[in-house]
């Protein structure tokens, strides 16, 4: 944010800050300013991902419900229902992480099957895992 002594002077912009760009003051409120937006460029980096990398992804995802599913149901009877409810919440955030997974490998799966870039044994991986 910027110091009454840099508003004083005319400055409207504060200095970088936690990877977030600098900061302008508009409009009595301060928002991120466009010069340095190296933020907006690593985020945008990291949106293009690989069918590779999106499988792992999806793994990893899984790989946690399941870990999440059976520590409650090996512990259901020795935890509080405020735990209980705790565990079911983290249990639904990662049953939408799973189904996000999905959506994005399948969405990247058709794109590049439009292409004519997906071999016959992926397209049965694909059906195969549709079923799950």
């Amino acid at each position: 944010m910027l110091s009454l002594q840099a508003k004083s002077e005319g400055r409207t912009t504060a200095p970088h800050h936690r990877g977030y760009g600098n900061v302008r003051f508009v409009g009595g409120q301060y928002e991120p300013s466009s010069i340095h937006s190296y933020g907006a460029k690593r985020s945008n980096m990291a949106k293009v991902k690989s069918l590779e990398d999106l499988k792992v992804e999806r793994t990893t995802v899984k790989r946690l419900f399941l870990r999440l599913t059976n520590h409650i149901m090996r512990t259901d009877m020795d935890i509080s229902v405020e735990e209980l409810e705790e565990n079911f919440k983290r249990l639904t955030v990662g049953g939408s992480k799973g189904m996000e997974a999905n959506e994005e490998l399948e969405v990247t799966y058709n794109a590049a099957d439009a292409k004519g870039a997906l071999s016959d044994q992926q397209k049965t991986d694909i059906k195969k895992k549709e079923k799950e």
